[in-house]
C-alpha cells in the first residue's frame, strides 16, 4: 500500500509540475521570428557592406573599454557576419537565413561591455536594414514606439529613415 500511495505522489507532483511549465510557456511571449521575406543582393548593396566592413570603429569606449580579447571577438563576430552575406551571390536572400546568421554574431557578444554590446548591435541591425528587410530580426527587444512604420527593427544609430542612412566613416578597422 505504500508502494501505491507513493506512486501516486510522484505522479501528481508530474502533472502538477507539468501544469506549471505549460502555464509558464503560454504566459513567455516569443520573440517575432522573420518573415518569408526576401532581399537582393546587389552590386550597390555589396558596397555598402564592403564600406561598413572597413568602417573604422572605436570599441574604447569610455571606462567600460574591453579587454584587446574582447574587442577582438566583436570585432571578429561583426566582420564574420558581413563576410558571409559578402560570400553570396548576388541574388535573392531569405531573412531567415541572414537572421541566423546575425543570431551567431550575437552569441559572440555575450561578454562584453555593455556599450560595445550596444555599438555592435546597431552596426548589425544596420546590415539587416542595408540589405533591406522589414520583417523583425527576432533578436532584439525595442519598444514599438521605436519602429518606423512598417519596420520590424529601431533605426540603426545615425540613420534619419528607413530609406536615409548614416554616412559610413572612412578609415579602416585594423
Amino acid at each position: 500500500m505504500s508502494n501505491a500511495r507513493a506512486i501516486q505522489a510522484i505522479a501528481l507532483v508530474l502533472v502538477a509540475g507539468g501544469a506549471l511549465a505549460v502555464r509558464l510557456l503560454q504566459e513567455r511571449k516569443p520573440e517575432p521570428a522573420p518573415d518569408d521575406e526576401t532581399a537582393r543582393l546587389t552590386p550597390e548593396i555589396r558596397t555598402r557592406l564592403t564600406a561598413l566592413r572597413a568602417e573604422a570603429r572605436d570599441w574604447t569606449l569610455g571606462p567600460d573599454a574591453a579587454s584587446p580579447k574582447v574587442v577582438r571577438r566583436v570585432e571578429t563576430a561583426l566582420n564574420t557576419l558581413i563576410d558571409d552575406i559578402l560570400s553570396e551571390p548576388d541574388g535573392p536572400l531569405e531573412a531567415a537565413d541572414v537572421a541566423g546568421r546575425l543570431g551567431l554574431g550575437l552569441a559572440a557578444l555575450k561578454t562584453a561591455p555593455a556599450p560595445m554590446t550596444a555599438l555592435a548591435w546597431g552596426r548589425m541591425i544596420e546590415v539587416w536594414y542595408v540589405l533591406g528587410f522589414r520583417s523583425p530580426t527576432g533578436y532584439f527587444n525595442h519598444d514599438p514606439a521605436d519602429l518606423p512604420e512598417g519596420w520590424g527593427e529601431p533605426l540603426p544609430p545615425g540613420w534619419t529613415a528607413p530609406d536615409r542612412p548614416r554616412p559610413v566613416a572612412t578609415g579602416t578597422d585594423r
